[in-house]
């Protein structure tokens, strides 16, 4: 069996060492010197990078898989990254992110709060700024730019979404390329499980995103994890890969497994209440705060 997982950081840890170059000692030595410091970076325990839920799922059906989780990234982008390095996969699982995140060349995770922090050069901001051109060639290095050249984009990006973007339109073309992808699917005679990251927000003449290639889940994964922090690479709590906790990734694999050994790949929403304990969704359709 092949299986493929593509989408943002929710998908983004799938064992010891991943991403793919993720700098940790560099970054706890950045969360130190910014005053970052959450009080677990000094006591992770050894397990802690060993129960990343793609990982679970790989090893249960001794899958060969193919990693496409990329934190920060828009969907264009993390679909972009499978369509080098698929490899005829039976089964794929979204990760499907938020729609205001910014498609650009350099392949920066250009996301509202990424734009906040850097140009306002809070201590998180310079945090990212730094760990984005230090850090060892990786996913989180983009192009060997330079801080200066990053700062430079995220104020141009600043003023692109303050005078230019147009919300609603971001989110139609969002929707658009979700469906796109989904039609490929079909046509590939794909198997694929959906989830929306983030709260998926509809206007009046919209309708949800229902794919046909598979089920998706009835609850956005970051009500799951509401009460953590989605903006940093690391993230501001290194015992949440995948902004889940240990008991969360564990959760969030047997509900896989149970998909897919069942077949469960009738197209509609499926419940996730009897997996997690969930929280609000947010039901406010011009909310377009997002981490």
């Amino acid at each position: 069996m092949k299986i493929a997982f593509v989408g943002d950081s929710f998908c983004g840890h799938h064992g010891p060492g991943t991403p793919i170059g993720e700098d940790f000692e560099l970054g706890f030595e950045l969360i130190k010197k910014y005053g970052l410091d959450t009080g677990h970076e000094e006591n992770l325990p050894e397990d802690f990078d060993k129960h990343d839920w793609p990982d679970l799922v790989t090893r249960h059906f001794n899958a060969e898989p193919t990693y496409c989780g990329v934190s920060g990234a828009n969907f264009y982008r993390s679909f972009e990254v499978y369509q080098r390095m698929k490899n005829a996969e039976d089964i794929i699982i979204f990760c499907l992110t938020e729609p205001l995140r910014m498609i650009n060349k350099h392949k920066l995770p250009i996301t509202d709060g990424w734009i906040d922090e850097i140009t306002a050069q809070t201590n998180r901001g310079k945090w990212l700024l730094d760990y984005s051109t230090l850090a060892k060639p990786s996913s989180i290095r983009y192009n060997g730019l330079s801080k200066e050249k990053v700062l430079e984009i995220a104020v141009n990006a600043k003023y692109y979404k303050e005078n230019i973007r147009y919300l609603q339109g971001s989110i139609a073309m969002h929707k658009a390329f979700a469906s796109y992808v989904d039609q490929m699917m079909v046509e590939d005679g794909k198997k694929c499980i959906w989830f929306n990251s983030f709260p998926e927000h509809d206007h009046a003449w919209m309708k949800p995103f229902i794919p046909r290639s598979g089920p998706i889940g009835d609850q956005d994964l970051c009500s799951i994890t509401k009460s953590r922090d989605h903006s940093d690479p690391l993230d501001s709590d290194p015992l949440a890969r995948n902004h889940f906790i240990k008991d969360e990734q564990i959760t969030m694999s047997k509900m896989i497994i149970d998909i897919i050994e069942n077949d469960r790949f009738q197209p509609g929403k499926f419940s996730m209440e009897a997996w997690f304990e969930l929280g609000e969704q947010s039901s406010d359709e011009d909310n377009f705060i997002y981490p």
